[in-house]
């Protein structure tokens, strides 16, 4: 099943680098011991109710040690059900790890935010629900600056045993289309507590448009 969604989903997402609507975000975050990279990648095929979404993140530490290498590269197929809810399909491919989820997705936006929420099924052998949340609060401060927040939460709830909770967060200055600002990598709800220099570092990231 994990296969076939992925052929699927890279079918589909060849499709779609021909769509109209390009949306990409990059962002690298800098802490002590880590850098972190990441974009996400988003389309709409044009008079239809389909869109694609690409999150590719890479995170090496300083010394260039395999052991602190990951990545993680994440296809989403989207079918609008209407202006709120859309029905998704994932395909996840980390390190040492292959994933296919399917689920429903809520999405707000108004001039200042964009929330949504997303809850859907792991297809594997350890069937789990995975949940993810993300708000941006992008404010406007004058013609060219705004205010930049963003929450991410990611619970990843295995039946029968007990949720693991991540969260990462941003606050920053936008000029023009360049952010910079403070940041976290992804960490366990369980550091909350323990927040040092090694989950705050700085962030600079851009977002591009394209149209054809």
């Amino acid at each position: 099943m994990k296969n076939i969604i992925f052929s699927i989903l890279l079918i589909l997402g060849s499709t779609f680098l021909f769509s109209q609507k390009k949306n990409t975000s990059i962002e690298t975050l800098f802490t002590v011991n880590h850098a972190h990279y990441q974009h996400t990648f988003h389309k709409t095929l044009s008079n239809s109710n389909f869109s694609f979404f690409n999150l590719t993140s890479l995170k090496t530490d300083y010394t260039s040690t395999t052991k602190e290498q990951f990545y993680l590269v994440r296809n989403q197929i989207f079918y609008k059900l209407n202006k709120s809810f859309s029905i998704g399909v994932t395909g996840e491919l980390s390190t040492g790890k292959k994933t296919a989820r399917f689920g429903l997705r809520y999405l707000f936006k108004n001039q200042n935010n964009l929330f949504s929420i997303y809850p859907n099924i792991t297809f594997s052998k350890t069937s789990s629900l995975v949940s993810m949340l993300f708000w941006e609060f992008k404010p406007r401060i004058s013609p060219t600056v705004k205010f930049y927040s963003r929450l991410q939460l990611q619970t990843d709830k295995v039946f029968n045993k007990s949720n693991h909770l991540s969260i990462l967060y941003r606050t920053a200055i936008i000029y023009k289309n360049i952010k910079f600002g403070l940041g976290t990598p992804w960490f366990s709800s369980s550091k909350l507590n323990a927040l040092n220099s090694e989950h705050i570092g700085f962030f600079i990231g851009m977002q591009l448009y394209f149209f054809s």
